[in-house]
């Protein structure tokens, strides 16, 4: 049933480029009633089939008995006297034509895979089809199109002039073949460019004996190809007019010097665009790379210097409750530290709920508050909107810990220690104050916790944050954070 599934799903993808065969095709088939002789027709049923099966996007079977088909079924209906075994026979080269498409496409992606990289930044494939950058098949593809399109004309003045009788004709298949053969040169040419700058071969600029190389393979190039239309023709059957085959080649070296040169040097700059997009690509992935290393490095820095500072401080107040002989609330202190470690160790979260880091305050300050006793009070000040808002571990912890030991422990009568948290448009305002002895010179640990604070925000939130210090009225000290709303910390993880 999947196989079934499969192949009607695959059917129902190639009948659009079915019924384009289908349609072009009979275009040919109307021409065909009026055409005087048989050549003609049957090069542009081989043509049609050749475009439509180069996508590789249908059978080239069912594609070039579409192409060949438009002929028997226009005389069909249109003129049915004139319907025979021989124009039902179309739909051979039909599928030749279409073999030779389906065979281009494939030299068509071999040739885009001889390039390191696609041509331009990754596509985001949810933007509409003429937004999407160009990948190296499609550019190449356009590239040798609009080529062969341009030199059509050309080709066959230059067919005329040998006197050929059928010009148009021997000028297409000319331009098919080259068509394919230049796509089949393709990965060669790349190959040649990367041999003779194999150093640095994303820079641009040509130096003078590159030049001379360069030139030296195209001119072998335009002989080669030369000397290979003519064999076609010898193949093919078809005249060469009465200057013979000496005509015929200087024919073709004459129209193709400047086209097979066109192609050679747009292959070479979509070569130098794909080296450069990769270059440009790695360095990109390398900067990153070194990027997160050093913020990763920072941060675990910064972690180390706060988290033996705290230890010592929570731990040193368990210490306090055990000379105390207090065992109930040895043990209830301690489950409280244990839990307060974990959170200080967990490094999987880079931002947690504000709800929870006020948590990990209030557990700090009520083991404090064992050391201090009475000489120490606190609160803290917070509405359910704001905590879910994400922030920081132990964004708040150095400068609870300054309010504590430089605002509290500094003054023999104590004091107090308000947190507060309050959302201000799209701005998150944490305050942390003290009623202590303010801020003097000697408090060079308090600028040091401060530092990292500031440190931690802008590597995540840039300079958009802020961390401030400053007197407060009425004595003490107000440190302020200040850390913008973005779309990853305003909701909760």
């Amino acid at each position: 049933m999947n196989n079934t599934r499969t192949s009607a799903g695959s059917l129902t993808s190639s009948a659009p480029w079915i019924a384009v065969a289908l349609v072009l095709g009979s275009v040919v088939g109307w021409l065909d009633l009026s055409a005087t002789e048989v050549q003609g027709s049957v090069l542009m049923v081989m043509l049609v089939g050749f475009a439509s099966a180069l996508p590789g996007q249908a059978s080239f079977v069912l594609l070039g008995i579409a192409a060949g088909i438009g002929i028997p079924l226009v005389h069909a209906i249109v003129d049915p006297g004139t319907l025979s075994a021989g124009t039902a026979l179309a739909v051979i080269p039909g599928i030749l034509g279409a073999l030779g498409g389906r065979i281009a496409g494939t030299l068509l992606n071999l040739a885009g895979s001889a390039f390191e990289t696609e041509v331009g930044p990754d596509n985001d494939f949810s933007d509409p089809w003429y937004r999407r950058h160009v990948g190296v098949r499609v550019l190449l593809a356009l590239t040798l199109t609009a080529v062969a399109m341009f030199g059509l004309p050309l080709v066959t003045d230059a067919v005329t002039g040998t006197g050929t009788r059928a010009p148009l004709f021997v000028a297409l298949v000319w331009q098919i073949s080259s068509y394919v053969g230049w796509i089949a040169l393709t990965p060669s040419i790349v190959r040649v460019r990367a041999a003779l700058r194999p150093d640095t071969p994303h820079h641009g600029g040509v130096a003078l004996m590159e030049a001379v190389m360069h030139v030296g393979v195209l001119a072998g190039l335009v002989v080669v190809h030369a000397v290979a239309l003519v064999l076609l023709n010898s193949a093919l059957h078809l005249s060469f007019g009465p200057g013979g085959l000496s005509d015929a080649f200087i024919a073709a070296v004459r129209v193709y010097a400047p086209l097979d040169a066109l192609v050679y040097s747009a292959v070479l700059g979509i070569a130098f665009s794909s080296d450069a997009a990769r270059f440009a690509k790695e360095r990109v992935t390398r900067e990153a790379a070194l990027t997160k290393e050093a913020t990763e490095a920072k941060l675990e820095s910064l972690r180390a210097q706060l988290n033996p500072h705290f230890l010592y401080n929570a731990l040193n107040s368990a210490v306090v409750l055990a000379s105390s002989g207090d065992q109930t609330r040895v043990v209830a202190t301690l489950e409280q530290l244990s839990t307060m470690l974990r959170y200080v160790l967990d490094e999987k979260r880079s931002l947690v709920p504000l709800g929870v880091e006020l948590e990990f305050v209030q557990r700090y300050l009520e083991i404090q508050q064992i050391r201090f006793g009475d000489r120490m009070r606190f609160s803290i000040a917070h509405f359910g909107e704001v905590d879910q808002l994400l922030v920081p571990p132990l964004i708040l912890q150095p400068l609870v810990e300054n309010a504590v030991e430089h605002g509290i422990g500094a003054a023999i009568a104590g004091g107090s220690v308000t947190v507060s948290a309050i959302r201000e448009a799209d701005t998150l305002v944490l305050k942390v104050e003290d009623d202590g002895q303010g801020i003097s010179a000697d408090r060079s640990s308090e600028k040091i916790g401060l530092g990292n604070t500031r440190g931690r925000l802008e590597t995540m939130f840039g300079t958009a944050s802020s961390v401030t210090l400053a007197q407060r009225d009425g004595g003490g000290a107000i440190s302020v954070i200040r850390i913008p709303l973005t779309g990853k910390n305003a909701q909760s993880k």
